[in-house]
């Protein structure tokens, strides 16, 4: 059983809940939809905060990192800040060099959403009107943090009363060391043959290769530090990992676990890609989503949302305790 209840109230408009099982404890704000930190237990029962998360919530968090952060109306960059759809060029707002990156100077992570607590969750409202941040159509956004034992379900529906393009992503970084130390000794497994190939702006190319041998190759359990060692001039560029993983559609498709606290979390979505981001030695951010710059990339953008269509985007991240077995009846259908 899961109980949901106001934290705090720091605002007339702004407030911290918590959602509480028996073996998770989640806590997030209205604000940008921010996860704030997760509590799960180590293998000898010891809870700690697993989630890189902000301490002080304000109007417009700002300090481009993007903690816990609900990202859109696109996440990830789009190339000059324009795309054209159906045959209009349209001009977005400019916050990364000359690109527009996670929804722009003021995207969904700085937005105050409306609330409703749910029996197991939460689920959080916002309407972006019609050339907000540049972008065409009046979208109507919910998004649902569901908590169900130990296992935390994120589902991103939206509607456009005009086409326009919506990639939306959770930007959450994890430490499942409770932050006694960085990533590095963090073991890593993705169900993914291929990465988007990315320029020296982070932007994809349009070219992809497989990972077979080389420091992309997660199929099996490989140590972050062992593979960022391994020489590549794809992982040169950004000096990492921040690259996008075409993802299988196997039960396992993320898999992230640290051997001395035993503490794991596994991760399956019906999105096609999770880029990986290893800037930031404290946390390893997973964001599940479409092919950033997607509008660019591919003939037929999946980003792409039609007045008649509705956008889904699920997510589910299972944390778990190494010993134990994984139980199966969490996948996204």
């Amino acid at each position: 059983m899961t109980k949901v209840k106001v934290l705090q109230s720091i605002d007339y408009d702004m407030q911290i809940y918590e959602m509480t099982s028996e073996r998770v404890r989640v806590v997030m704000t209205n604000v940008g939809c921010h996860l704030l930190s997760i509590f799960t237990p180590d293998r000898e029962g010891k809870m700690a905060d697993i989630l890189l998360g902000y301490q002080e919530i304000t109007h417009g968090m700002d300090d481009g990192q993007y903690l816990g952060a609900l990202c859109g109306r696109v996440a990830g960059r789009i190339a000059g800040a324009s795309f054209r759809l159906n045959d209009k060029t349209y001009q977005l707002s400019v916050n990364e060099g000359e690109n527009h990156l996670h929804g722009g100077a003021s995207g969904f992570d700085k937005k105050i959403f409306s609330t409703e607590i749910l029996p197991n969750g939460i689920r959080f409202s916002y309407i972006s009107e019609d050339g907000e941040e540049g972008y065409p159509g009046r979208l109507k956004l919910q998004a649902e943090y569901i908590l169900r034992d130990n296992i935390l379900y994120t589902n991103f529906v939206a509607t456009t009363d005009e086409d326009t393009i919506v990639n939306i992503a959770g930007h959450p970084y994890f430490n499942l060391s409770g932050g006694t130390e960085e990533i590095y000794t963090h073991e890593l497994k993705i169900d993914a043959n291929e990465i988007a190939c990315i320029d020296s702006k982070h932007l994809p190319t349009g070219e992809y290769i497989n990972v077979e041998g080389t420091p992309f190759d997660f199929h099996e359990y490989h140590e972050i530090k062992e593979n960022l060692a391994k020489p590549h001039p794809q992982l040169a560029l950004p000096g990492g990992f921040d690259h996008a993983f075409m993802l299988g559609s196997g039960f396992e498709q993320i898999a992230l676990r640290h051997r001395l606290s035993g503490r794991m979390v596994e991760i399956m979505t019906n999105l096609p890609c999770a880029v990986i981001y290893t800037g930031n030695p404290k946390g390893i951010a997973i964001e599940t989503q479409y092919l950033p710059d997607s509008i660019h990339i591919e003939e037929e953008s999946q980003v792409i949302l039609r007045s008649n269509q509705e956008y889904h985007a699920r997510t589910a991240y299972c944390f778990e305790v190494m010993q134990e077995e994984v139980e199966e009846d969490w996948k996204i259908h």
